[in-house]
């Protein structure tokens, strides 16, 4: 960063710069000899004033404000390939001395792979091999990159090529499933994560115009709709060099008791009996009354019958006499 601090002195003097950490600088010989520089150990605001006493001049000081922030790191592969049963790789930062790099083959494992160093693993050919380095320096934000060598059958026809560009929610269940409805903020939160350390992102709900900033790995959050039912979330992911790639979930505002009961048994229909009856005459068809008949009398002059013939006694009959 570049900050201009000119004295209005013509003439002879003296000329003192605070850098507004602590530091000075007292070296200057005259007012073009002007060219300084200074590293800040930390990130922040800071003042920088020019105080200087020269003949024929009555101001003696300059002062600007100006905030001081870290280039991000600059780190990527230097080499990837394959050759003689390994994967070799290589890593590199252009911008600082102090990182320090991790690089993973998925399925293989970790390889210590400090920045300038060539290191290699065994491997076999006609494969595919997803590397990723993680680079990591204090004061700075991490950074990941990746790629994917494809191994021919021959082992010599090996190419390299970013990893494209995935994205996924961050879930923990069974107490956080993103996305998911807040009632008592009436919020939509989520999360969500990808496989590059330098991405922006756009979350929206689309049935509510607008969009707003958000980063991975960080709870977010967006207002409900007004509506009650399902409501989509999604996430637009960009990465330099890669094609954006968007991440949509679906989670549900409930709705009132009884529109929601109904919606859920609409979801998960279940088979029940019922019994059936013949349908109720028509209203307009009278229904007649019922209609009693009486059994004819019994006659007078008639003995009763028995109710069961062998239940009748029946009499002895004489025995002839014979006589000799």
């Amino acid at each position: 960063m570049e900050i201009t601090l000119t004295g209005g002195c013509t003439g002879t003097g003296t000329w003192t710069i605070s850098w507004g950490d602590g530091g000075t600088d007292t070296t200057f010989t005259s007012n073009y000899d002007n060219d300084r520089s200074h590293t800040y150990a930390n990130n922040g605001d800071y003042t920088a004033t020019l105080t200087y006493t020269c003949t024929g001049d009555s101001e003696t000081s300059r002062t600007t404000f100006y905030t001081i922030t870290d280039q991000p790191m600059s780190a990527g592969f230097e080499a990837l390939t394959y050759s003689t049963g390994r994967v070799w790789v290589q890593s590199k930062v252009s911008n600082i001395s102090h990182a320090s790099a991790i690089c993973t083959i998925v399925g293989i494992g970790d390889i210590n792979c400090p920045p300038g160093s060539l290191i290699s693993h065994p491997a076999s050919a006609n494969r595919t091999y997803t590397v990723r380095i993680a680079y990591r320096a204090n004061g700075y934000d991490n950074v990941t990159i990746s790629a994917i060598l494809v191994v021919d059958e021959s082992g010599n026809g090996a190419t390299a090529t970013p990893e494209p560009l995935t994205a996924s929610w961050v879930n923990n269940p069974p107490h956080d499933v993103f996305p998911a409805y807040n009632a008592n903020q009436d919020k939509i939160f989520f999360q969500f994560t990808t496989n590059k350390s330098s991405v922006t992102a756009r979350c929206q709900i689309p049935s509510i115009s607008g969009d707003t900033s958000c980063t991975q790995n960080t709870l977010a959050s967006l207002n409900a709709p007004s509506v009650c039912g399902n409501v989509n979330v999604q996430v637009v992911v960009s990465a330099t060099g890669f094609t954006d790639v968007t991440l949509t979930g679906t989670v549900r505002k409930p709705c009132p008791a009884a529109t929601e009961t109904q919606y859920w048994a609409n979801q998960t229909p279940t088979a029940t009996a019922t019994a059936t009856s013949p349908p109720p005459p028509a209203t307009d068809t009278p229904i007649p009354p019922p209609v009693f008949i009486d059994p004819p009398p019994l006659q007078q002059d008639q003995p009763p019958r028995a109710d069961n013939a062998s239940s009748a006694v029946r009499q002895p009959t004489a025995r002839p006499t014979i006589s000799r």
